[in-house]
């Protein structure tokens, strides 16, 4: 009698321990469910966000890009180096206290340096389908001495007056050194085949960045400069 009474509280306790065991596993189970169901939809916004990227830059590698063709343009500048002699003139100056000035000539060798640029601003792009027009601004031509290539051994100056000096004076070095500036700035406009150069050189480079977009996605461009 005893013995059934203990086998039958034996049994009672195993059936408790498994339904607790059961609630353990089930609430176990479920946490587990709901932390992988968040991870699974971060998982998706990451895939989306990179979807997004990869779209905008499979764009930007098979379509030409205006921010792009500017650039190339800016870096389609041409430089031209020069190694010149300037002439300049001093007159005698007028009036008594200069009675018995001669004019005084000065030679001064130099190098200088053209560049020929495009204001990227102002160039002109539109695109219908694969037709792109474009129109170059005006060439932008700057000189600049180097005034590190000039020094007293780089004058020559006709004799002075014995008496009465007419002296080359440090302002007089600078005008030669500005009408220089503005002889080779001439001399470059005079030379239409410098600024044809420089447009060449920045509509081949533009051709060639939209053409290699072409060959990328097998679509042909149609280009027209005005």
């Amino acid at each position: 009698m005893v013995k059934n009474r203990i086998l039958h509280c034996f049994v009672i306790m195993m059936l408790i321990t498994l339904q607790f065991t059961g609630c353990a596993f089930q609430f176990n189970t479920n946490e587990n469910s709901d932390e992988a169901s968040v991870v699974t939809e971060s998982d998706i916004a990451d895939e989306q966000v990179e979807a997004e990227k990869q779209t905008d830059l499979s764009e930007e590698q098979t379509t030409p890009q205006v921010d792009q063709i500017k650039n190339i343009c800016e870096l389609a500048t041409l430089r031209c180096y020069y190694h010149n002699v300037a002439k300049s003139q001093k007159s005698a100056g007028k009036g008594f206290s200069h009675f018995g000035e001669k004019d005084r000539t000065f030679w001064i060798e130099y190098t200088g340096e053209v560049e020929i640029s495009f204001d990227t601003s102002k160039l002109e792009i539109s695109q219908d389908g694969t037709n792109i027009t474009l129109k170059l601004p005006e060439p932008i031509i700057s000189c600049s001495v180097d005034e590190t290539s000039w020094n007293e051994d780089s004058y020559v100056i006709s004799d002075d007056n014995f008496v009465q000096k007419n002296p080359i004076t440090a302002s007089d070095q600078t005008n030669a050194i500005n009408e220089a500036q503005e002889s080779m700035k001439q001399d470059v406009i005079n030379r239409s085949t410098l600024v044809h150069t420089a447009e060449l050189q920045a509509k081949s480079l533009i051709e060639n960045y939209i053409n290699q977009i072409g060959d990328t996605t097998g679509t042909e461009y149609t280009i027209t400069w005005e």
